[in-house]
């Protein structure tokens, strides 16, 4: 029952389990919901918020993996979701900023460069989460400039 409860979570609800591109299927159904949410969360709040988000995900993407029998099966998508939420941290959510962040953060997950690809390596679900983190991260830190510097 604990194994299937992981997986209807850590798919985002079986949305995962669409065959083309889950990931991106998972940050539009789940990442953008949750970014939206946290986005009207004091900084406090959304740090504590964001911080229980990750340790569930990293929990439940360890025990929904058992029943892949793969390393990072793509079905899992409450990455995705956990890596965009960090992507749109200290970002006001609009549509324009939504646009480019999804646009950034689905680069770097995608062509996974370094640091990326060392945090892939981890084991269990925290491998699982934090390479999206890491793309997060990097997707944050881009918009920022783009923000800051060209809109």
């Amino acid at each position: 029952m604990l194994r299937k409860l992981s997986v209807f979570i850590a798919t985002g609800t079986y949305s995962g389990l669409i065959p083309i591109m889950p990931g991106t299927m998972g940050t539009l159904c789940w990442g953008i919901p949750l970014a939206y949410a946290l986005s009207k969360l004091p900084t406090p709040h959304w740090a504590v918020a964001f911080v229980v988000f990750t340790a569930f995900s990293m929990i439940i993407s360890h025990e929904a993996v058992k029943s892949f029998k793969k390393k990072d099966p793509g079905a899992i998508v409450i990455d995705e979701v956990a890596g965009f939420a960090l992507a749109f941290f200290l970002i006001p959510f609009t549509v324009v900023n939504c646009i480019i962040v999804f646009i950034l953060f689905r680069f770097f997950d995608i062509l996974k460069p370094p640091p990326i690809k060392f945090f892939e390596r981890l084991p269990g679900g925290i491998g699982i989460v934090a390479d999206d983190l890491i793309a997060g991260i990097l997707a944050n830190l881009v918009t920022h400039g783009i923000l800051r510097y060209i809109l």
